[in-house]
């Protein structure tokens, strides 16, 4: 019988701590709600990129939105190099950041891609930004 008690009370704070962990996670070092997906996005994004430069051996050309177009699909050999959830686009069809701003791509140089959020405040070039850049070998 008492094992029987230890393991319900066991199995009962596990449920506890599963449910409160989403619910405590933002509160513990992350600056503000959306700021760990839009890095998960980020890090897709630039995956995706580096994927799209192994295939062609160049990065899409254009704007943000064209760039986009060529890695979901719109390139010549129709190649998908990123999914993107209909929850993260807009009614353009742009790849939005957690906080419905599009997400900036700029290519560099043949090596170096950066990817700008605006963050939650959605006003680009201030202190709330979230930008990743990564630098790959070129072949």
């Amino acid at each position: 019988m008492n094992l029987t008690k230890t393991i319900l009370i066991c199995v009962l704070v596990g449920l506890i701590i599963i449910l409160a962990v989403p619910i405590l996670m933002p509160r513990w070092g992350h600056r503000e709600r959306g700021e760990p997906l839009v890095k998960i996005e980020m890090r897709n994004l630039l995956g995706a990129l580096q994927y799209y430069e192994a295939e062609y051996d160049k990065y899409p050309p254009g704007s943000s939105s064209e760039i986009l177009q060529a890695l979901v699909g719109n390139n010549p050999k129709k190649k998908v190099f990123l999914n993107i959830p209909e929850r993260s686009t807009n009614s353009a069809g742009e790849f939005v950041d957690p906080w419905r701003t599009p997400y900036r791509i700029i290519i560099e140089s043949t090596n170096r891609v950066t990817i700008q959020s605006a963050g939650m405040n959605r006003i680009f070039s201030d202190n709330d930004d979230v930008t990743m850049s990564t630098s790959y070998p070129h072949r």
